[in-house]
């Protein structure tokens, strides 16, 4: 949902995943075969980051477009980010939009 707060346009699916399980986008992907790109917005801990990164590698060898979803600064997570925003703590602005890294593309 905070992903949505700070960029409500051109999101078609989002889906949470249980913990850094990716059980439910096995799920989601089963149901909606044209699916062909994934961007991963994981937490930006070490436990989140090695994640991503084999999830990245995992989905990109079963045919996906892959990409991670990087958050500025040392915010935990997507919610952090929005609570500093919305707080005041730091500026929404150009130079403060999460760059989008690690892509995979076939």
């Amino acid at each position: 949902m905070s992903y949505m707060t700070l960029f409500p346009e051109g999101q078609c699916h989002m889906l949470a995943l249980g913990m850094l399980s990716d059980a439910p986008l096995t799920t989601f992907l089963n149901g909606h075969t044209g699916i062909g790109e994934i961007q991963f917005c994981l937490d930006n801990d070490l436990p989140g980051k090695k994640a991503a990164a084999h999830l990245m590698e995992k989905y990109y060898c079963m045919g996906y477009e892959v990409e991670d979803f990087h958050l500025p600064g040392l915010y935990k997570d997507i919610n952090e980010w929005l609570v500093a925003i919305k707080s005041g703590i730091k500026d929404f602005t150009e130079k403060n939009v999460p760059v989008k890294t690690g892509r995979f593309a076939r």
